[in-house]
């Protein structure tokens, strides 16, 4: 999506730099104008047709990257859609903390790996104690004593046995099973001061994008304006084709500077929603 936009930047900055080099010619040709100012005008063309031409091949990369990422052949345009775009007011950095900690998808699998642990434990520690065993039958026997009736005779049995010694056995599966809900109980602080951490780090990022998002709409807006001036004063005489030329070159690098932003923003808030589990 976003070589799609900067595709479209850069078109732009085409079509403005034919215009002046119209403009230009067409200067020269009624003596109004310099030959300098016409080859400046054909340089700022052939410049904005050479990164026309670069934006294009980073697109097709991308676009066959998509594609063998999802399976296909050939080249797989993005879908745009504008709910990419949508910015919180404020983001509530306490409450996706406290949701993250309670239901993110590496702490829970971490917290499985320490219930499990901790039984482990449990069953390990079992075999301290006696095992019981109660056993009942009924049977029915018939001989030529009891005229061949079935007599039945009913048998209850019980047990109990254990094992005082297993040759440390026992003690060594407690003692594994021990370190083993030490590691898991180390693995998920772990996890809970890095997920703490990339958070820290991902928020920063999200306000950061979200004022360079601000920025870049007032350069943009500032920078449009300035070239409708500039074109004024460049028709009247007033100012330079070289001047005129960096003025739409900053409205060129605004714009991209805008772009960046906005994709800024969604990798950042993506990187929340990853960690998260889910779409904000």
């Amino acid at each position: 999506l976003a070589n799609q936009e900067l595709l479209k930047v850069n078109e732009a900055a085409v079509l403005r730099a034919e215009e002046q080099f119209r403009v230009a010619s067409a200067r020269l040709q009624t003596g109004a104008g310099q030959r300098t100012d016409s080859l400046t005008a054909l340089v700022t063309l052939s410049q904005a047709r050479q990164n026309l031409l670069t934006a294009e091949a980073a697109l097709a990369t991308a676009e066959a990257n998509l594609a063998r990422l999802i399976g296909e052949r050939g080249r797989v345009a993005a879908i745009d859609d504008p709910a990419y775009y949508n910015q919180q007011a404020a983001i509530d950095t306490v409450a996706i903390r406290a949701e993250i900690a309670a239901s993110a998808p590496t702490l829970a699998s971490s917290q499985a790996n320490l219930d499990a642990a901790r039984a482990g434990l449990r069953q390990a520690k079992a075999g301290y104690y006696p095992t019981v065993r109660v056993s009942a039958n009924t049977q029915y026997i018939a001989n030529r004593a009891s005229d061949f009736d079935f007599q039945p005779r009913r048998g209850l049995t019980l047990g109990l046995s254990f094992s005082p010694w297993t040759s440390y056995q026992r003690e060594a599966q407690i003692e594994n099973a021990a370190i083993a809900i030490d590691n898991a109980e180390a693995s998920l602080a772990d996890q809970q001061r890095q997920i703490d951490a990339q958070l820290t780090q991902y928020f920063a990022a999200l306000g950061n994008a979200q004022r360079a998002i601000d920025v870049a709409r007032l350069t943009v807006e500032a920078a449009t304006e300035n070239l409708r001036v500039a074109r004024v004063r460049y028709d009247l005489g007033v100012m330079g084709i070289v001047e005129f030329t960096q003025i739409q070159e900053q409205l060129t690098q605004a714009e991209v500077s805008e772009i960046q932003a906005r994709f800024s923003y969604l990798r950042a808030k993506a990187q929340v929603e990853a960690v998260a589990g889910r779409v904000y």
